[in-house]
């Protein structure tokens, strides 16, 4: 006898998955905030594989030194096993 499948756990799976990606992105935004990043650096892109997450975000920064203002452009990112 074949059982039919109305795709109940394929949706559920993709609930859970939606959750522990907004859970990540918001403790990055929060560690973001308390070390005291500038605003660019709260646009984080979070990217989910079959076996694999990536986070990474995009920002610049000005770094003032005695007769000198430099722009530093920071792009940091992570990806490993999920």
């Amino acid at each position: 006898m074949v059982r039919r499948r109305y795709g109940r756990s394929s949706l559920g799976c993709l609930v859970s998955m939606a959750f522990a990606a907004a859970v990540i992105k918001r403790r990055i935004l929060a560690f973001a905030d308390s070390i005291g990043l500038p605003e660019a650096a709260r646009h984080v892109h979070v990217k989910r594989g079959q076996k694999m997450i990536s986070i990474w975000a995009e920002y610049y920064d000005n770094i003032e030194l005695p007769g000198i203002v430099r722009e530093i452009h920071f792009n940091p990112q992570a990806s490993g096993p999920f």
